[in-house]
């Protein structure tokens, strides 16, 4: 079988966001995989929107290594740019599985990832519930007066509303495909006066200095 994973906000929690585990082909009478249990070790290729330190890739991880039915699977983790992509690499079998964030508690549903399901006819066939905590992250050295402008993905801009207010006016921002990319792109360029919101991972990855934790507007926004 083969398959997608989206990811899910922690179940219970008021603010969580959901990623979903989908496969091009239905789980039978089951919302989990649940493979032929064998001692070996399968690799399996899962693909995420976004590069190494995104939030998807934190959450493939979560639930390969907290799901019994998944133990059996070494997963691969492969990016892909956009969501279109993640899921014509699905439809190619160029991946096993693809983890893909369906709805967050704060800012609703992804509606056009529910589109993309249905066009594409995937299924799901696992869930996970990741918490997401958002940083303000820059190059070491650098302090938040020395900003001008902000990175990062439309929906964690949308989350971060009251700390960019109070950032002050001087301050530009700008939209970006995922939040580690923005990280990524701070390094590359070794720009000084620009900051990115992404994850802890992300800010560790790339070798960037956390000037503020918790930046996000709810301090328990979940996705699944």
């Amino acid at each position: 079988m083969r398959g997608a994973i989206c990811l899910k906000a922690a179940c219970g929690a008021a603010n969580l966001s959901p990623f979903r585990l989908i496969h091009t082909e239905p789980a039978v009478n089951s919302r989990l995989i649940k493979p032929y249990i064998s001692s070996a070790m399968e690799e399996k290729t899962v693909g995420f929107q976004g590069i190494q330190g995104a939030y998807s890739e934190s959450a493939a991880e979560g639930l390969f290594r907290s799901s019994q039915h998944l133990k059996h699977v070494r997963p691969i983790f492969k990016g892909y740019q956009t969501f279109n992509q993640t899921f014509e690499a699905l439809k190619k079998r160029e991946i096993d599985y693809a983890i893909i964030p369906i709805e967050n508690s704060s800012t609703g549903t992804f509606l056009w990832n529910f589109d993309l399901m249905h066009n594409f006819d995937a299924h799901i066939v696992g869930e996970y519930c990741i918490h997401e905590s958002h940083c303000l992250v820059a190059l070491p050295g650098v302090k938040i007066e020395d900003l001008k402008e902000i990175r990062s993905h439309p929906y964690v801009i949308d989350q971060c509303q009251l700390f960019l207010s109070d950032a002050g006016k001087h301050l530009s921002v700008s939209q970006a495909l995922d939040t580690a990319g923005s990280a990524s792109y701070i390094k590359e360029k070794n720009l000084k006066d620009v900051g990115a919101i992404a994850g802890k991972k992300a800010a560790e990855i790339y070798g960037l200095s956390i000037l503020k934790e918790n930046v996000e507007d709810k301090q328990n926004t979940i996705t699944r």
